[in-house]
């Protein structure tokens, strides 16, 4: 796990990516240099088979590159279709993160399809956002006072980074548990003590949707028309993007 520039806390994926980069290298053929995207398409499939290919396309940048889209994330590929790489791709001049916002243009997801039931009603507006937040992530304390300052209903699912903060699962069993669940998550946001609480919870479900969506990150916010945001976003920057895709 690690903290990234950006305030987003990530699983480390150079571990979990490294079987995935040998299985290419090894599985995978030559491919021409100017491969087509639909010819890379079988070869990325063949060389990973329990993960699911979403998209692939040719890198706007450099169309020796390919972007690959997948249930576990983004990564690229080079033209020969042997080499797999992952991270994030940055345009230093223009000070953007192409990756992310590859990620918001493909990766949406059905606001509808989420369990809301499953997730804590911070307050009430006229959009809908989703927050997967970690009691114990610092740029999810960041954002967690900002909310109030939104016009939309945020529900708050709690995610909690165990391999990083192990102290995280149970702050948001208790957070759960609790007679006031909204109380409950303002004090483990602003690092007030908790009493321990449990009983049935949605944290292990959490989890697990948190990992078929492909979230990687907290705080992740996704907004009502399916766009996936990881990191700290100031409020202000929120409203602008409710605003800009509101119906």
């Amino acid at each position: 796990m690690k903290k990234r520039q950006d305030g987003t806390l990530h699983v480390n994926e150079t571990r979990s990516v490294l079987p995935w980069m040998v299985c290419v290298a090894m599985i995978a053929g030559i491919l021409p240099y100017s491969a087509l995207a639909d010819e890379i398409l079988p070869v990325v499939q063949k060389a990973l088979p329990r993960v699911e290919i979403q998209h692939v396309e040719t890198l706007e940048i450099s169309p020796t590159v390919y972007i690959v889209t997948t249930s576990q994330g983004v990564l690229y590929l080079d033209g020969s279709g042997r080499y797999l790489f992952t991270g994030e791709l940055y345009d230093l001049v223009a000070q953007e993160n192409l990756t992310q916002a590859h990620r918001m243009g493909r990766e949406r997801i059905r606001f509808d399809d989420l369990p809301l039931a499953d997730a804590i009603l911070y307050k009430k507006g006229k959009q809908r956002i989703a927050v997967f937040a970690d009691p114990d992530c610092p740029f999810c304390q960041k954002i967690h006072p900002e909310l109030r300052d939104l016009d939309a209903d945020v529900y708050v699912f709690l995610f909690p980074l165990t391999e990083l903060h192990p102290l995280a699962y149970r702050k948001s069993v208790s957070a759960w548990c609790s007679e006031d669940r909204i109380a409950a998550l303002d004090a483990v946001m602003s690092k007030q003590p908790l009493p321990f609480r449990n009983c049935e919870h949605p944290v292990d479900r959490t989890l697990t949707l948190a990992a078929k969506l492909g979230l990687r990150a907290t705080p992740t916010v996704i907004l009502e028309d399916g766009s996936v945001i990881e990191g700290y976003r100031p409020a202000r920057e929120l409203a602008r993007l409710l605003e800009k895709k509101a119906p």
